[in-house]
């Protein structure tokens, strides 16, 4: 990338989410520009639908005015569908200038294992990809009030920075933060997807008299700790965790590359410019996602 590049912010928590503004933050710190675009409302476990209808009938991009957090001037939309519907109009040209990269997240709730194949987040970063947009996806441990927002701006516009490099085409980055990214650089790595995710999935079951059920899936904490290489065992152990995710038929990305993207991260990370009060934290309104790790 030359110049400022433009960045896609979108996420699938909605627009007033907390890490959608801490994403918008970590741009501008990196010095390219964001054009936030993101659903009206919470559209997680979405992966890459599109959504029914999607195509037949218009939809409508609503201005939203933000302030505070230097993002008084950004543009900000919000759009009644999903995080991969939203990228492909904008991939498309919907605001004009195709933008140089995507960044999903930062997501409220981890994004590891096979779960990703529902994350709305993932689904959007790997549109991106599908489309010939470098594209990352970042997600975060905990409930939006116990994440240390600050240190996260920061560690994604650092990443941001080692992105301006370049990224493969043929799929998208997939990185989780511990709720507070670790200050080690050591403890940034490549990881390998996990069999499960850090919540597994469990069956409600209730039925009515008049033969009607009500089904609920309720997520709770894995039984079991993931190995040590996997993304979800990273988090387990306070790791921050980079997975390359390729798109059907796309190929691996590079050694070179990811060995490249690694020791310029750890890099940027130990060096950064990690006074905690040089980028301010987010003080909008939030969602919280009731799911971890969609």
């Amino acid at each position: 990338m030359t110049g400022a590049p433009l960045v896609l912010v979108t996420n699938d928590d909605g627009v007033h989410a907390r890490g959608l503004r801490a994403a918008a933050v970590a741009v501008r710190a990196a010095g390219a520009v964001p054009l936030v675009v993101a659903p009206s409302q919470d559209r997680s476990v979405t992966g890459t639908a599109l959504g029914g209808g999607f195509g037949s009938a218009p939809l409508r991009a609503e201005r939203v005015v933000w302030s505070g957090d230097g993002l008084d001037d950004v543009a900000v939309y919000q759009m009644p569908t999903y995080p991969a519907a939203l990228t492909t109009l904008v991939a498309a040209g919907a605001f004009g200038r195709r933008p140089d990269l995507v960044l999903a997240g930062i997501n409220h709730g981890v994004n590891t294992g096979v779960g990703v194949l529902h994350s709305g987040t993932v689904g959007s970063a790997l549109t991106g990809g599908l489309a010939g947009i470098p594209a990352a996806a970042v997600s975060v441990v905990g409930p939006p009030e116990r994440v240390d927002w600050t240190g996260c701006q920061r560690f994604v516009a650092v990443l941001l920075a080692v992105l301006r490099g370049g990224v493969p085409p043929s799929g998208a980055l997939n990185v989780n933060l511990p709720a507070r990214p670790p200050s080690d650089p050591g403890r940034i790595g490549w990881r390998v997807l996990a069999t499960t995710g850090t919540t597994v999935a469990r069956l409600e079951r209730c039925e009515a008299a008049d033969r009607s059920v009500d089904l609920r899936m309720r997520f709770e904490p894995v039984g079991e700790t993931p190995p040590a290489g996997t993304d979800s065992g990273a988090l387990l152990r306070g790791e921050a965790s980079l997975t390359w995710l390729s798109l059907p038929h796309g190929r691996p990305a590079p050694a070179g590359w990811q060995r490249r993207t690694l020791r310029r991260l750890r890099a940027g990370w130990a060096g950064t410019d990690a006074d905690p009060g040089t980028v301010p934290g987010p003080t909008g309104p939030h969602q919280t996602a009731a799911v971890p790790g969609r």
